[in-house]
Order: structure tokens, then sequence, then C-alpha cells
């Protein structure tokens, strides 16, 4: 990149979301061209990816989950969505709330790093 004339050249660790979003909110008031080149390869459930994460799964605490689905969105297929009315812990109404399937679950914590509510939580062993 550099020898194409761009001087800002970050590289950050995608599962590390905080850090990664601050980084892109950085290059992206620059006035002139930046990188950011993720590393750690692709998405934690391609089949042919080498990447370990920690030997746990996250589960979801029902009494916290507000029913937000901004968990949702990462698109992990170990997140689904269950339909059932009601109100949270602290008396919060929600119409569903989310479900981790720990067969399926990676363990990468993207989905805990993503909940404002703290219901996302590494699963008990």
């Amino acid at each position: 990149m550099r020898a194409l004339g761009v001087r800002h050249v970050r590289k950050v660790d995608p599962y590390k979301l905080k850090e990664t979003m601050d980084v892109i909110r950085e290059e992206a008031m620059r006035d002139e061209a930046s990188v950011v080149i993720t590393e750690n390869g692709p998405c934690m459930l391609h089949r042919r990816e080498k990447r370990s994460f920690p030997a746990r799964c996250f589960s979801v605490d029902a009494d916290k989950c507000r029913g937000c689905k901004v968990c949702l969105e990462l698109g992990c297929p170990a997140i689904g969505w269950v339909d059932e009315a009601g109100r949270t812990g602290d008396g919060n109404k929600r119409k569903g709330r989310v479900l981790i399937n720990g067969i399926q679950c990676p363990g990468c914590g993207l989905c805990a790093q993503v909940c404002k509510f703290e219901a996302i939580v590494p699963a008990e062993a």
C-alpha cells in the first residue's frame, strides 16, 4: 500500500469489535487515503478455517435479554429467536428473546461484544 502512496495503513483483528470500530472511525476522519487490513482469516464458521477460539461457547441470560435483536444481525447460525412475550428480570417488556445453540457456537464472542445489556455470557461448563 505504501508503494501506492498510502501513508496510513492499519491492521486489526475483526474479532475484537471495539478496537476494529475505533480504528475504522479514526481512519475515516482522515483527509487523505488510508487502508484498514483485517487479519485472522475468514468467518469463524468457514469450514476450512484454522483459527481456534477458547473451548467455550456462549449462552443467553434470559432475565437480561431485552429482545433487541442486535446480536441476530451478526448472522451467526448459532443464534436464534424465541417468540416469548413477557418481561425481563428487571421488569422491561419484550416480545421475545434470543437463544444460543451451544453445539453450533464457535466461541468467538462477537455476540457478547455487541450485547448492550450484558445478556450474553460465557456458558458454564
